[in-house]
């Protein structure tokens, strides 16, 4: 079911949960109508149903409220790291460029290899929240390329140590991109909003069993409402599916600057 509506384009998903919550909300107003102890609700059970309704409605919007702002979060510092990665590997190429020495040039082409092959291998398997092995030999080669180079004099010694210092850097911004594509809601949070939206769904068919036009409108749309929050938490949370998605856009600009690096020296 999950693999289904995330394959879904965004606005196909914004239409599909409160069309369900409709598809539910009717047969439940239905049913209660037909049953004797909601047929005629008295003014203390009105104003009852009434205060279950706003309660329960309220508690949805802040809790879906407050966790839409954590993912839209954890969204901006998906693409912020994106940023850094990209920025750290075109810092370790120049030093590189700088030392200057045939095996600093074979640095540098491993280096060209393991970032094209974070958009060619890695990028697709991030949905998965894991990494690619492909990869990760790549970056263990860079490495002990890395360690080949020998520093001739104090200069050479202080520019080695920021290179290793560098590479440091592009190992670890990897691992925080693999990180923040495990780094989704757990199963509990679906399971939990998902009866406390039914919870919504059954008491607001309880007090639309009997109500006014002007009231049944009003809580349809609170309803529709609080399926669109749903269903935003719920596309911002998955940073590497949909449409809504992390691009590997400025990677692939980092590559670019790579091979033009490479042409030009």
């Amino acid at each position: 079911m999950s693999n289904f509506i995330n394959s879904l384009p965004d606005f196909a998903i914004y239409y599909f949960f409160p069309f369900i919550s409709l598809v539910l909300l009717i047969p439940l107003v239905y049913l209660f109508r037909k049953l004797r102890f909601t047929k005629n609700p008295d003014h203390y059970d009105t104003d009852v149903l009434d205060t279950a309704t706003q309660n329960s409605i309220s508690a949805a919007y802040v809790i879906l409220g407050f966790t839409l702002v954590l993912v839209m979060g954890t969204a901006d510092s998906i693409d912020n790291n994106l940023v850094t990665e990209a920025s750290r590997i075109e810092s370790l190429d120049r030093l590189l460029f700088i030392e200057g020495s045939k095996q600093a040039e074979v640095v540098r082409k491993d280096l060209y290899l393991y970032t094209k092959s974070i958009v060619e291998d890695e990028w697709p398997l991030l949905v998965k929240g894991s990494g690619s092995n492909i990869t990760n030999s790549y970056l263990l080669k860079l490495f002990d390329n890395i360690r080949t180079l020998k520093p001739a004099d104090l200069k050479s010694a202080v520019l080695f140590n920021s290179i290793t210092s560098r590479a440091d850097e592009v190992a670890l911004s990897r691992e925080s991109r693999i990180m923040a594509a495990k780094n989704t809601l757990p199963p509990l949070f679906w399971n939990i909003s998902f009866a406390l939206l039914l919870g919504v769904l059954i008491i607001s068919a309880m007090r639309l069993s009997k109500t006014t036009p002007l009231r049944a409108v009003a809580v349809t749309v609170q309803i529709m409402m609080l399926c669109l929050i749903y269903t935003s938490v719920m596309i911002i949370d998955q940073p590497y599916r949909g449409e809504t998605r992390a691009s590997p856009e400025i990677i692939i600009k980092t590559i670019k600057y790579l091979e033009n690096n490479k042409t030009a020296h």
